[in-house]
């Protein structure tokens, strides 16, 4: 098992963030099949454009997304689950700010 994979078997979770060096906590993801895997900005900027005209206004809800997940979850993973619900949550937001202006 390399440095940037770890499994995570019948949700146990490594409780020591030496596991990973350079890598915080709070900036992996459980995927669906227990594997952990770096935030990765630039693959959720690529959904957002699909939904969001401007790529300024893509860029800051990565950011806002970013700093939710920081927030949020200190003890524990989140999940693909929780980060498509943070996703569909801050583009509701960013269609009623649309509406707004």
């Amino acid at each position: 098992m390399g440095k940037s994979t770890i499994f995570i078997e019948r949700g146990l979770r490594p409780i020591s963030r030496w596991m990973l060096p350079g890598v915080r906590m709070k900036q992996l993801i459980v995927k669906k099949n227990g594997e952990l895997e770096a935030f990765d900005k630039e693959k959720l900027l690529e959904k957002i454009n699909g939904h969001v005209d401007d790529e300024h206004k893509a860029i800051k809800i990565v950011e806002d997304i970013e700093k939710e997940i920081s927030s949020r979850f200190e003890q524990f993973y989140p999940n693909t689950d929780n980060l498509r619900d943070i996703l569909e949550k801050h583009l509701r937001l960013n269609e009623k700010d649309s509406l707004k202006k």
